[in-house]
């Protein structure tokens, strides 16, 4: 098993069109740098859904998907590690 231990990322905030999606890449610090993390990749907010998720050494790329208008921060979980994005979706 290859747990995160730290996730980071660039932009701290996006905007994305009702029914678009947009790519995020979060960054990560594994507790094997050579090799891609086996944790699971979940999105919990009721504004974006998680269409897409690739796994790769030091980092994870997130495809989002808006649904519903309105501006809130959303948590993106990699195993038990978790970041917050503001995310606003119009």
């Amino acid at each position: 098993m290859k747990k995160a231990k730290k996730l980071s990322t660039k932009k701290k905030s996006f905007t994305v069109r009702k029914g678009s999606k947009k790519k995020l890449t979060i960054t990560i610090k594994a507790q094997n740098n050579k090799k891609a993390t086996t944790d699971k990749v979940k999105v919990s907010s009721g504004i974006v859904s998680l269409t897409k998720s690739s796994v790769k050494k030091k980092k994870v790329t997130l495809t989002l998907k808006g649904k519903k208008k309105s501006t809130k921060n959303v948590t993106i979980y990699v195993g038990s590690k978790k970041i917050k994005v503001k995310v606003k979706v119009r």
